[in-house]
């Protein structure tokens, strides 16, 4: 019995002995718990957590939250939306892991791209390292073998070679018309075309940006500098020579002045300096300023001046900060102010997508227009905006006019201007996925003659009905101060198609006049067709009629506008 427990006992050990040294079973790997089944797509960064989208822009490159690691390339063309519409291309330019920089002319902050990012790679099992020996083996191989030098013979990219040309034509026609008024309807056929950047020869390209404006129909009385039909407007026609192995930039005739704030044409030159990225410039600009309200060249007014640029930045995606800031310096004569010495400073500040900043400050001092004390503050800006989260996001704005002395007057100014101060703000938060509520309020302050105008209201927004296809909107302002009065609204945003875009609405307007309050209904209808990305057609109609208490039956009679349009873009 002793003998047959001890040969039990033996045999349970050695049965131990052989569970201890069997390896042990490997377990595959959990992929559905991790999320790494086959057909599955994970974001690559924490940018790709992000809607794909244009964190900020320079003059010449617009930079977004996708990147090699994404799937993207270099010479790939996305497709810009904004607010649901298509506005355009930009083509990849340097591609990094989880961020780009693309061009295109159109492309603003927060326009957003679809791109199918690369499914993530299953984890393998990588094979176990060679030992010792194996590894004296390879090196003694590699440094017996000799290398053979081969001299570069290609042309080495750069960005400072031409950029993609850029080709734009947009034709319409508008006619505005007041049932009783004698005058008769309005018309206006306008014509713009431009063609920038088209390269011609070493470095050389070519730029031009008119338009034309016929009157056809307007009233004897006309109120306007634009007295000769057909009126011709030349924005820029100007050479630009950037050679692609020299840091040199320089433009010459109706120049369209390229980061210099405070000034936007001259006839004349602009030569910069331009580090290989394009990130920094700096450089001079001479010549004629042309006629405000004309843009006809003219002797009576010039500039002359040094201005510099820079971009510097700091991380990417949702944790990337950009800094531009820009700024100018220069003697300028003009009919009105005379002649001064000008500085304007601006600056722009890009938190990702949460903050932006944009400000401007233009000062004048030592001539003939400058300020008794010496240095005048012409004109001030400032825009904040600032997404605290995906549902709550606020806005400042801010501009003070200082100069009194302009050449001409703005759109639809029939007084001199006079010192101001002009402010809004507003809050948006989203209640649910299907609706959201916005707060805003401005202040306009007019100095000399001491008016104030004030108004605060509330939107209601339904953003995504029938299937995200239609916005509608309801809101009310009240407007306080030297003018009382106050509307209502409600808006409406359809789009059945990814190429048609119908807007339509309704207001309600009242004026507290000295005769009493004034009364006033109107309807605005808009459709926008876009059925290739490079053609857009688009209509438009307003409708105003007043209901009661009017001074004069000219007045009261109901006004139409209509506006048709076509244009195509390259």
């Amino acid at each position: 019995m002793r003998r047959t427990a001890a040969l039990v006992s033996l045999a349970l050990v050695g049965w131990a002995f052989s569970v201890e040294a069997r390896p042990a079973r490997q377990k595959k790997p959990a992929l559905r718990g991790a999320g790494l089944t086959k057909s599955a797509k994970a974001p690559t960064s924490v940018a790709a957590l992000e809607p794909a989208q244009v964190l900020y822009r320079t003059q010449e490159l617009a930079f977004i939250n996708r990147g090699a690691s994404d799937g993207l390339k270099k010479g790939q063309a996305l497709v810009l939306s904004r607010l649901g519409r298509k506005t355009g291309t930009c083509t990849v330019d340097t591609v990094n892991e989880h961020s780009a920089s693309c061009q295109g002319p159109t492309a603003k902050v927060g326009d957003r791209f679809t791109l199918e990012r690369k499914a993530v790679a299953l984890p393998t099992v990588q094979p176990a390292l060679p030992n010792e020996g194996e590894l004296e083996r390879r090196w003694q191989t590699a440094t017996a073998t000799p290398q053979v030098l081969i001299d570069f013979d290609g042309e080495e990219e750069s960005a400072l070679t031409t950029r993609r040309p850029y080709a734009r034509v947009w034709a319409q026609h508008t006619t505005f018309a007041a049932t009783a008024s004698a005058s008769g309807p309005f018309q206006v056929q306008q014509l713009d075309a431009a063609l920038l950047e088209l390269p011609v020869w070493n470095g050389l390209s070519v730029s031009a940006d008119v338009a034309v404006w016929v009157y056809e129909r307007r009233p004897v009385e006309f109120r306007s500098p634009l007295k000769g039909s057909p009126q011709l407007f030349v924005r820029e026609l100007s050479v630009r020579w950037q050679p692609a192995q020299a840091p040199l930039v320089a433009r010459v005739g109706r120049v369209r002045l390229y980061a210099v704030p405070g000034l936007q044409a001259v006839d004349g030159a602009q030569v910069g300096w331009r580090d290989r990225e394009g990130r920094f410039e700096a450089g001079g600009y001479a010549g004629l300023l042309p006629d405000a309200s004309t843009l006809l060249p003219t002797l009576s007014s010039w500039a002359v001046g040094a201005y510099g640029f820079g971009t510097f930045t700091n991380g990417e995606g949702t944790r990337g900060v950009w800094f531009q800031p820009r700024g100018r310096a220069g003697w300028t004569v003009r009919p009105v102010v005379g002649s001064r010495f000008e500085v304007s400073a601006a600056l722009g500040l890009w938190w990702a997508s949460h903050l932006s900043v944009l400000t401007q400050l233009d000062l004048s001092a030592l001539g003939n227009g400058a300020a008794e004390s010496g240095v005048g503050f012409d004109n001030a800006v400032a825009d904040i905006a600032l997404h605290a989260t995906s549902d709550l996001s606020f806005g400042i704005s801010g501009r003070y006019r200082g100069s009194t002395t302009v050449e001409a007057l703005p759109e639809g100014a029939v007084i001199p201007l006079t010192r101001s101060v002009h402010t809004s703000a507003w809050s948006s938060v989203v209640l649910s996925s299907l609706t959201s509520l916005r707060f805003f309020g401005g202040l306009a302050k007019e100095f000399a003659p001491n008016l104030l105008q004030a108004y605060v209201g509330s939107e209601l927004a339904f953003r995504t009905l029938l299937g995200g296809r239609l916005w509608a909107a309801l809101g009310y302002q009240e407007e306080p101060g030297w003018l009382w009065g106050r509307t209502a609204y409600g808006q409406l945003q359809w789009r059945p198609g990814h190429a048609v875009n119908v807007t339509a609405r309704g207001a309600w307007f009242q004026r507290a006049l000295a005769g009493g309050w004034e009364n006033e209904v109107g309807a605005t209808a808009g459709l926008d067709v876009h059925p290739w990305r490079w053609l857009q057609l688009r209509a438009s109609g307003f409708f105003r009629l007043p209901i009661g208490g009017s001074a004069s039956s000219e007045a009261r009679s109901p006004a139409l506008m209509g506006t048709v349009g076509m244009g195509a873009e390259l």
